[in-house]
């Protein structure tokens, strides 16, 4: 059998550029329940001292940027717990995070941010767990046929 060659994502029109935000936007959720999961299990197995507990859940918001020298607009919000994904009402839901007021090297919720960027077929996945503690990451935008799929993670930054 033949494999088909992949390339990178680059939409022929509005409506697949739709249907490749929503594909891909899922999958980057999925990816910070991912990561996020993993803070659990090691909470769970006593790999923290007390006082250093991470968060229990975060907050993922779906932004978009509409040019270079604009901030991110905040599109939708869910709230994480356990691996379930709940959509909030306010997609500018505001966390009030106060690093002064933070002893710990968590906050007490996390955040999470997915940018999908169809006109350079990249996704981008950040999070934040404390005020010294987050990751940032790039990942290319692939396709088979008309299915998108996340290549190679890269790490962009690191806190």
């Amino acid at each position: 059998m033949k494999e088909e060659r992949v390339n990178l994502f680059v939409p022929k029109d509005e409506n697949e550029k739709n249907l490749m935000i929503a594909a891909v936007k899922g999958m980057l959720l999925s990816k910070c329940a991912e990561i996020f999961s993993s803070f659990e299990e090691d909470r769970e197995q006593g790999r923290f001292r007390k006082n250093e507990m991470p968060p229990k859940d975060a907050i993922v918001y779906y932004q978009v940027k509409t040019d270079d020298m604009s901030p991110c607009t905040n599109l939708q919000a869910w709230h994480l717990e356990k691996s379930t994904l709940t959509e909030l009402d306010d997609p500018n839901f505001d966390q009030k995070l106060d690093p002064v007021k933070t002893k710990s090297m968590y906050y007490p919720q996390a955040s999470f941010r997915i940018r999908v960027e169809p006109e350079n077929s990249k996704g981008y996945l950040s999070f934040t767990m404390g005020p010294l503690f987050g990751r940032g990451y790039m990942v290319d935008i692939k396709r088979t046929g008309d299915t998108p799929y996340l290549g190679e993670v890269q790490m962009q930054w690191i806190s």
